[in-house]
């Protein structure tokens, strides 16, 4: 067998998904509705995205420090997950208008054991 076909070729279609973006700012029409998001492209471009729905799966807070001293009463709690969730996505909902209830509870799990 010899394999011609460049692997590229052989990738899925995007299907609305937009990969290597970073979220900025959600748009909302004049009653408040999210109709899509602005975003920065991984080379540095402004990309208006028009959308019927949008999904924040940006994850929490818990690499925010200044965040975490806000809303928490646990501010030097050692944080397990993934590295890099300072609160981008919770801050762009918060700027177009969802609520902040809640913001005082995080999901926590206790591990017997030394702290490091």
């Amino acid at each position: 067998w010899r394999f011609n076909t460049p692997l590229s070729c052989l990738q899925p279609p995007q299907q609305g998904k937009t990969l290597k973006t970073a979220g900025k700012q959600l748009i909302t029409d004049e009653k408040g509705k999210v109709v899509g998001l602005m975003a920065e492209s991984s080379a540095g471009e402004s990309i208006r995205i028009n959308a019927k729905t949008v999904v924040i799966a940006t994850g929490g807070f818990g690499s925010n420090k200044e965040m975490l001293t806000e809303y928490t009463r646990f501010p030097d709690v050692e944080v397990v997950g993934i590295p890099g969730k300072v609160g981008d996505g919770i801050k762009m909902a918060w700027a177009a208008g969802a609520a902040k209830d809640g913001r005082e509870f995080i999901n926590m799990s206790y591990r017997p054991g030394p702290s490091k």
